[in-house]
């Protein structure tokens, strides 16, 4: 998953965001760290999620973090607890859908030959 280049990264940016990390949302001003709050509070990402997106430069749009929140809603409704999220970019996410946390996140690289265990869903979006 890339960002466009006037957004700033997913992690790493703080709640402040900065002056790149900002576009119009509504008719206001609001940096993507400001909308990615947000999100955050109906998904959560534990530090180690937050550290593997950065590390292997994963970076997901409004639209991508919305589809999520939306997925985990969705197993949340049919009793998921803990699921693999698969995004059709190549990104899989483990994610603690009791918590809404994101616990681990994989690109396709790292992926490729990864055996995930207790889990007890998985969705492709």
């Amino acid at each position: 998953m890339r960002i466009a280049d006037e957004l700033t990264a997913l992690v790493g940016q703080g709640s402040g965001g900065t002056r790149q990390g900002r576009r119009a949302i509504g008719g206001s001003e609001a940096s993507f760290a400001q909308v990615l709050e947000g999100e955050r509070q109906r998904v959560r990402f534990s530090q180690h999620a937050e550290e593997r997106l950065q590390k292997r430069g994963v970076m997901l749009t409004n639209s991508e973090l919305e589809k999520l929140a939306g997925t985990i809603d969705r197993m949340r409704e049919k009793g998921a607890r803990e699921a693999l999220i698969y995004m059709k970019d190549s990104t899989a996410m483990v994610v603690s859908v009791t918590n809404r946390t994101v616990i681990t996140a994989l690109d396709d690289v790292t992926a490729a030959d990864s055996i995930f265990t207790n889990i007890d869903s998985a969705a492709i979006i």
